[in-house]
């Protein structure tokens, strides 16, 4: 149960994070009287980094906060001689 809800958590912390940048680039559909305003590129690769930024420090800080230790298994890179 405990992989459930911590895996709950976690995902909630992506769509806390993205719901807000995705909304802001849901346009709404051009009429005759007003067009669709466009959102330069820049903007939208902008807070696409910080969403993801923003998710991967909220990650982390749950992380710690739940004491989880951070284990990174490295396969040692062999050169061919």
């Amino acid at each position: 149960d405990r992989a459930y809800v911590l895996g709950s958590a976690f995902y909630a912390i992506y769509f806390i994070v993205s719901f807000p940048a995705f909304y802001a680039l849901d346009e709404t559909p051009p009429t005759l009287a007003t067009p669709a305003p466009k959102l330069p590129i820049l903007f939208v690769v902008k807070d696409a980094l910080a969403a993801s930024f923003l998710v991967l420090c909220l990650l982390d800080f749950v992380r710690l906060a739940l004491a989880i230790p951070l284990r990174i298994n490295v396969v040692p890179f062999h050169t061919l001689d």
